[in-house]
């Protein structure tokens, strides 16, 4: 656990200098004169996860091995491993869906399959779940932020 532990670290803190020096910068724009710039939250974020996972990265090489069979020992097997792969590949899927149909129906699709998947099978749970909630994310979001979505 202690390799996967400082491995996971190490992924965590480059892709987080990587978010905040190359990616929030070209993804957000300066803003206005006044108020917070938009890309505060998003760098604060990511300051948050990198300083977190560099904590994680210290404790981890200062503590004494206890066990090397302990290392060896994987923490997540390999059914566990196409499992995430698989939610990850719907999950890009569903983003493909919203870019394609558009937010509210590609929402609505996405969230379906996935309760589908998860065992659901009522119809009737599917639709009370699947269609109120990207219409109210849209409507909040829209209306309330005024925040445009695809």
């Amino acid at each position: 656990m202690r390799k996967a532990d400082i491995i996971t670290a190490l992924f965590l803190i480059v892709s987080g200098l990587v978010m905040i020096i190359v990616i929030i910068p070209a993804q957000t724009y300066p803003g206005e004169e006044f108020g917070i710039p938009p890309a505060t939250v998003p760098t604060a974020a990511m300051v948050l996860i990198t300083l977190m996972a560099g904590i994680i990265l210290i404790q981890r090489l200062l503590e004494k091995r206890k066990n090397e069979k302990e290392d060896t020992v994987s923490p997540i097997n390999s059914s566990q491993w196409l499992h995430i792969a698989c939610y990850a590949a719907l999950l890009f899927l569903g983003l493909g869906a919203i870019k394609l149909f558009h937010f509210i129906p590609g929402g609505i699709l996405i969230l379906a399959v996935l309760m589908y998947i998860t065992g659901q099978r009522k119809i009737l749970n599917i639709l009370l779940v699947s269609v109120p909630i990207p219409i109210l994310i849209y409507a909040a979001l829209w209306y309330g932020l005024r925040i445009p979505l695809p």
